[in-house]
């Protein structure tokens, strides 16, 4: 099973403008055009 998750908004700005987006990319998500996307495989998140 894969999980994804899609962050379109972080505090009401477009995710990839955030200043946050450096910390998510350290968690495993990458910026896309609609927002930051992470996947993970299995069932743990």
């Amino acid at each position: 099973m894969r999980r994804t998750l899609l962050v379109g908004q972080v505090d009401g700005t477009p995710a990839q403008e955030s200043p946050w987006v450096p910390l998510f990319e350290r968690a495993g998500f990458a910026a896309t055009s609609q927002g930051l996307f992470a996947r993970w495989a299995g069932g743990e998140v």
